[in-house]
Formats: C-alpha cells, structure tokens, sequence
C-alpha cells in the first residue's frame, strides 16, 4: 500500500462521438472508435491497440462518462469549489458489476457548463487516477483524421503494434 500513490494528470481533450484525443504533458492518445495510438513524449514510442471491454474504461474518457448510464450507480456528494476557483457538482459512480476492476469513479463536474472538470478512477487495489480536464472543445466540426495518429508528425517515433 506504500507504493499505491495517486496519479493527477492535467490536459486537455477533445471528443466528438466515440472518438477522443487526449493531450497531456507526458502523452498524446488518439482514439478513432475503433484503434488507439498512445505517444509517449520521453522515448518517442507510439503504442497501437484495439482496447475492448474494461480496457476502454480505462483509457477511453467517452466510454468511461457514457458507460455510467447502465453500468454504475450515481451519487450525488454535494458541491464544492474546484483547484480553478470554479462550483462544481461532486458526484461518485460505484460500478454495479462486483468484479469490476474499478471500485469508483468520482466526477467533477461544472456547474455552469456541466461538462467534466475532473475524473478520479480507483481501482480495487487502491490505485487512482485524475484527470484535470483543462481544456474541453465542443461544437466544432472537427475531421476524422483529428482522432487519428498522423506519424509525418512524429518521424522519430518508434510504433509498437499491440494489436
């Protein structure tokens, strides 16, 4: 339990249907519905996969905020003020399958807009992970090769298909 510390990660995202991009200081994901490209900055390595199932809970933010509809039970902590100063809504989602590997989610969400201000994933070994949502696009048209790696933008990157 010593080695069990939380994980914060501030960044940004853009989603528009099943698709995301998430950009953090250390990563850049791409999801397009289907394959997932994870660049990690330091070694210049690209990871390809097709997540499925809890995978994508896990690393997908759309799959994770839609799947609480049928897969987790809601409930509303209260309100309090964000690290921005912002009113957010405090909400926590338990996963209604017991053998899930997640123990709980806890949202953040804004007040005014009422989009994600933050996402905390536990696990059941006690391991969590935030996501400070700095940047959130909507309404914006955005092109399919938006949530796609585009490698003439990273020639040095080594790609590792884990397909």
């Amino acid at each position: 339990k010593a080695n069990q510390k939380a994980e914060v990660i501030e960044g940004s995202i853009q989603m528009k249907g099943d698709k995301f991009t998430l950009k953090t200081p250390q990563s850049y994901t791409w999801y397009d519905g289907a394959t997932q490209w994870v660049y990690m900055e330091q070694t210049e390595e690209v990871n390809v996969s097709k997540p499925e199932g809890d995978e994508l809970q896990f690393t997908n933010p759309v799959v994770l905020l839609n799947t609480y509809k049928k897969g987790f039970t809601a409930k509303y902590k209260g309100e309090s003020t964000n690290q921005s100063g912002k009113k957010v809504f405090d909400i926590t989602l338990v996963p209604k399958n017991r053998k899930s590997d997640i123990s709980k989610i806890d949202l953040r969400i804004d007040k005014i807009t009422n989009f994600p201000a933050s996402i905390t994933v536990t696990n059941k070994n006690g391991v969590s992970n935030t996501i400070l949502i700095s940047k959130l696009v909507t309404g914006v048209n955005q092109s399919a090769s938006v949530f796609v790696f585009d490698q003439r933008k990273f020639p040095n990157a080594e790609i590792i298909d884990l397909r």
